[in-house]
């Protein structure tokens, strides 16, 4: 079954340390050298017309942060269609939960959920055959995937085309991380910042199947994006809680903090706003449009 096998850890380093103690001893083999320079593809796949526009910037940052600290980071083209092994991957669970968890079905229906009784439904309706075909068409595509990519050491690509949807009916859209699932990789998912509309960015970072243990190139990479220098106009970081106050000699405070929230903008080094840099909300206050106040 192609659901997600493997160690987990409150740091990536700590399910990297799992692995470690139980991988077999040829798989050092897989280790990278170390000191030499990271080489990293940003995947472009027809999945990708329908992410939304930030996300897409975001891996994009990812991208040249890593060319700018003197890795190698290049795009190119899937070599196998996305949105095909998401939909086979998709029936191969479908018919294998169907038979591992057919009995289900006989509870009382408040016992079992109803997206998983549809699950199992599915399941049931496909044979065997198409089965059989779309675990060879997956085996045939996970080999034509990681040949086109013999000396790549990650693979950076959006966590789900949309910010994560409102409530908890879902856990959003598994189209990106399906595929990836089925590729069989080491995956780590890294924190982008958040969107326009403060919700969290992930992006996934993916290595060769076999390659757990050289995990740690994937902690060194998100380690690199998270040291990335944000400047004035760059949309990494979330929109600033932080306003500018106009006029400022109407407002009344303590000298240096912001009292009215206006617009959104950027961030500076923090010394313009005086007190700590810190708005009465607790929001940094370190744009040249955080006038002071006086007291």
């Amino acid at each position: 079954m192609f659901d997600t096998v493997g160690f987990y850890g409150t740091k990536v380093a700590d399910a990297v340390a799992l692995y470690d103690a139980v991988a077999p001893a040829f798989t050092a083999s897989f280790d990278r050298v170390s000191g030499s320079r990271y080489r990293i593809v940003r995947l472009e796949d027809a999945t990708l017309d329908s992410c939304d526009g930030e996300i897409l910037k975001r891996v994009g940052y990812a991208a040249r942060s890593i060319t700018g600290g003197g890795h190698a980071a290049r795009a190119a083209a899937s070599p196998e269609d996305l949105a095909m092994m998401f939909e086979t991957q998709g029936r191969v669970v479908h018919y294998e939960a169907s038979r591992i968890y057919r009995a289900l079905l006989d509870l009382p229906e408040d016992r079992v959920g109803p997206k998983f009784r549809q699950m199992i439904g599915k399941g049931l309706a496909l044979s065997e055959e198409t089965y059989r075909d779309d675990r060879t068409r997956l085996a045939a595509a996970r080999a034509t995937f990681w040949v086109a990519f013999p000396e790549i050491d990650a693979i950076l690509f959006p966590a789900a085309p949309q910010i994560a949807p409102a409530g908890l009916a879902s856990t959003g859209d598994p189209r990106y991380i399906g595929p990836w699932t089925a590729l069989g990789g080491a995956i780590v998912t890294q924190p982008m910042g958040h969107h326009t509309n403060r919700l969290p960015i992930g992006m996934l970072v993916c290595g060769r199947p076999g390659s757990d243990r050289g995990a740690a190139l994937l902690i060194a990479v998100s380690r690199a994006l998270a040291r990335i220098h944000v400047e004035h106009d760059d949309p990494w970081r979330s929109p600033p809680l932080v306003h500018s106050i106009d006029p400022p000699g109407r407002q009344s405070g303590k000298s240096g903090e912001v009292l009215r929230l206006r617009q959104p903008c950027g961030l500076e080094p923090a010394h313009l706003a005086g007190r700590g840099g810190r708005c009465l909300d607790g929001s940094v206050a370190d744009h040249p449009a955080h006038r002071r106040i006086a007291a």
